[in-house]
């Protein structure tokens, strides 16, 4: 029998369980598997975007995405290129590689997220996406400063706003 450490065990998270964390446009992630569940080795978000929500163009140097639409349809500019990806779509951005996406539709979308390794990126959103100075979510000005005070300390370069 293999003996395992409490911090890395098998976990169950309920629907509608999880840590919310807020994003920019409105977007939520719930964070259902984090690095400490993981041995730190992934996050795995829910990541749910409203009509307009998405990310600056930016690129990581520590940590590979992989997104998986499950409602909706989110439009990703990754490399160069524009996918526009509807619900059972994959999208794997790299480390090294600019990209973002946005929900160019009028409808919200959902998408799983996979972040490997995680915990660089889990620390960044922890900052970015916690509660705002009124107590409740933080503005959309509150995220964007965030985002550019925290960016470089967790190796990801905001290149600009997204080109879609």
């Amino acid at each position: 029998m293999t003996s395992r450490s409490a911090a890395y065990a098998p976990k169950f998270v309920p629907p509608g369980e999880g840590r919310a964390l807020h994003g920019p446009g409105g977007d939520v992630l719930v964070h259902k598997i984090t690095s400490k569940d993981s041995g730190g080795s992934t996050l795995l978000s829910d990541y749910f975007l409203p009509a307009g929500g998405g990310t600056p163009l930016h690129v990581h140097t520590h940590e590979d995405e992989t997104f998986f639409v499950i409602e909706g349809e989110v439009t990703f500019f990754v490399d160069g290129k524009r996918l526009v990806a509807g619900a059972g779509a994959t999208v794997f951005g790299p480390r090294g590689v600019p990209h973002c996406f946005k929900n160019c539709s009028e409808k919200a979308a959902r998408m799983v997220l996979l972040v490997t390794p995680g915990e660089n990126f889990e620390r960044f959103y922890e900052v970015v996406g916690c509660e705002g100075a009124s107590g409740g979510p933080p503005s959309e000005q509150e995220v964007i400063g965030r985002i550019i005070a925290n960016a470089p300390v967790h190796g990801i370069s905001i290149l600009g706003p997204a080109p879609l």
